[in-house]
């Protein structure tokens, strides 16, 4: 029996010990290899978007203040208050005008996270940007600030054709 001892560690070493270690830690990250090329290829051969590029401009939502009205639903619910909204009509041509705005949230991360998802739900508005931002007065409240930078292609009514 004692013959055989080396013999079996060195089939043990050979052949059960590759099996262990397959087992225990690289079968899982060779699934997600494999989900991960499955995912790849079916993005590639997926049918691409091959539309006319038309903008289409939608109803003043930023310039008028409606975005407030849309969202303040959301940030009640959650406990996120409104700091500041400051919109900006950029650049107007043919009844349309790009605006601009900034909108400052201040709340905890997570409810604040829940208002952006609901802001970028609304397909007329587009963010362009987002910061958040933490000062020492802020963190001992456990708040935090989001400044958004918000876009909207609109379609311009008479009263601001003519302001303008």
């Amino acid at each position: 029996m004692r013959r055989f001892i080396p013999i079996l560690k060195v089939v043990t070493l050979l052949v059960i010990a590759p099996i262990v270690i397959y087992s225990a830690s690289l079968s899982k990250t060779v699934r997600l290899w494999q989900e991960y090329q499955n995912l790849e290829r079916n993005v590639r051969d997926a049918p691409t978007d091959t539309s006319s590029g038309e903008v289409r401009a939608s109803a003043p939502l930023l310039s008028t203040g409606g975005i407030l009205e849309s969202v303040m639903s959301s940030c009640s619910s959650a406990d996120v208050s409104v700091v500041s909204y400051s919109p900006e009509m950029e650049a107007t041509a043919t009844g349309m005008g790009l605006c601009r705005a900034e909108l400052i949230l201040s709340g905890r991360f997570c409810p604040l996270l829940t208002v952006m998802d609901s802001i970028s739900n609304l397909s007329q508005i587009k963010t362009a940007s987002a910061e958040f931002k933490c000062d020492e007065r802020m963190r001992k409240e456990n708040r935090i600030q989001l400044r958004l930078e918000l876009v909207q292609l609109e379609l311009l009514t008479g009263d601001q054709k003519t302001t303008e």
